[in-house]
């Protein structure tokens, strides 16, 4: 796993949501009471990594996990991934 955390929000008809990737691995897809907790939470769970907002380059997967929100039948990552 990188030392770099990306993380971007997203938002759904139930609140808003958080997505934290490192490389192309998925750490969190959460829907945090509070806004600031959700980054201190990464923080807190990976000490000594770089953690960044990235909007602009998780913004597919935002969009991806949007979409599976609406439609909980289009996963979207795995081998049944709808892109």
């Amino acid at each position: 796993m990188s030392n770099r955390i990306r993380y971007a929000w997203g938002h759904s008809p139930f609140g808003d949501f958080i997505v934290a990737k490192a490389g192309e691995d998925l750490l969190a897809f959460e829907f945090p009471l509070r806004t600031s907790d959700a980054v201190d939470a990464l923080r807190r769970r990976f000490p000594g990594s770089v953690i960044e907002e990235d909007a602009m380059g998780l913004k597919s997967t935002i969009a991806a996990f949007a979409r599976f929100i609406d439609f909980p039948g289009c996963f979207p990552f795995g081998p049944n991934a709808t892109r």
